[in-house]
């Protein structure tokens, strides 16, 4: 009786090796577009929650943050102050430290002189998902449209006198429309 081979032929592991392909042609598709919805949803949360922060700020001082008093050596602050000669970084210590009514800030609360804030958690702009720059644009005026100069310049474009904050982005979402129309 002669001795049996269970090894795989050639033609088995040939039908075997283009299933996989198959299988791999129709999964790896569909990783790259929820890879990218996942970016697209992580963009709407955080321009949300930026938002939010932005509106509770106009509620408590009466005006958007970088559009006013940007001043960062605040009388009774106890804790550190910040120099401050740029709108842009005058919306991120306003929207990062605490601050009082007038809109003055520090670092820290100091026996309830600086009531208000933070407003957004951490000590930089948050990343934009889809373009990966936290860097923020600031401009002034009362055009209610603004538009994103593109993806390499900043992560975000915001008006400071309408308190109206964008993703600084304009390609397009998987539904076709530009993430600076969020």
């Amino acid at each position: 009786m002669p001795v049996r081979s269970r090894a795989f032929t050639l033609v088995e592991l040939l039908v075997v090796a283009v299933v996989l392909a198959i299988f791999a042609g129709i999964v790896v598709p569909q990783f790259t577009g929820s890879t990218q919805e996942a970016r697209e949803s992580a963009l709407k949360s955080t321009l949300a929650s930026v938002r939010k922060g932005i509106d509770l700020y106009y509620q408590q001082h009466g005006r958007y943050p970088a559009n006013g008093n940007t001043d960062g050596s605040s009388a009774g602050c106890t804790g550190a102050t910040t120099s401050v000669t740029t709108q842009e970084q005058g919306f991120i210590v306003q929207m990062m430290t605490f601050s009082n009514k007038d809109g003055r800030i520090c670092t820290t609360r100091s026996d309830n002189l600086f009531p208000f804030g933070p407003y957004i958690s951490g000590s930089t702009m948050p990343v934009n998902p889809v373009n990966g720059l936290s860097s923020i644009t600031v401009i002034s005026g009362t055009n209610l449209i603004i538009v994103g100069d593109g993806p390499a310049s900043a992560g975000w474009k915001y008006n400071s006198q309408l308190g109206l904050i964008i993703p600084n982005d304009t390609n397009v979402d998987s539904s076709g429309t530009r993430y600076d129309r969020y």
